[in-house]
């Protein structure tokens, strides 16, 4: 009778250790994979801010652009009206740079279309 009894105490405790340590496992595996989500999360944070700053950035920059294209158009014009009047040698010059100008505004457009996706 108390071997019996010892045999179903051992069994119980064992039983109940097993259990314990089962619980253990699955609480730590548990907390693992919390952790992992939340560096995973922070990570994703982060490159999302890195992103919209170089958005930021990459618009300020096209902005930057556009204003010095628009301030050397106006010079152009300007320096034309004033001093060439009309010679036909000038005009084909001006007539070059605008077609390239207009050409660097169309790249910076597209690129920035096609890669920046504002």
């Amino acid at each position: 009778s108390h071997s019996k009894l010892q045999t179903v105490m051992n069994t119980t405790v064992t039983k109940l250790v097993a259990n314990n340590e089962r619980a253990n496992w699955a609480h730590s595996d548990d907390s693992r994979e919390d952790e992992e989500g939340k560096t995973k999360k922070l990570e994703e944070q982060e490159h999302a801010n890195i992103n919209k700053w170089i958005h930021i950035g990459s618009a300020l920059a096209l902005l930057v652009t556009f204003l010095l294209l628009a301030y050397n158009i106006w010079a152009l014009v300007t320096y034309y009206c004033t001093y060439i009047h009309f010679h036909e040698l000038y005009a084909l010059a001006l007539l070059v740079t605008f077609l390239l100008l207009a050409y660097n505004i169309w790249a910076l457009v597209t690129y920035y279309c096609t890669y920046i996706h504002f």
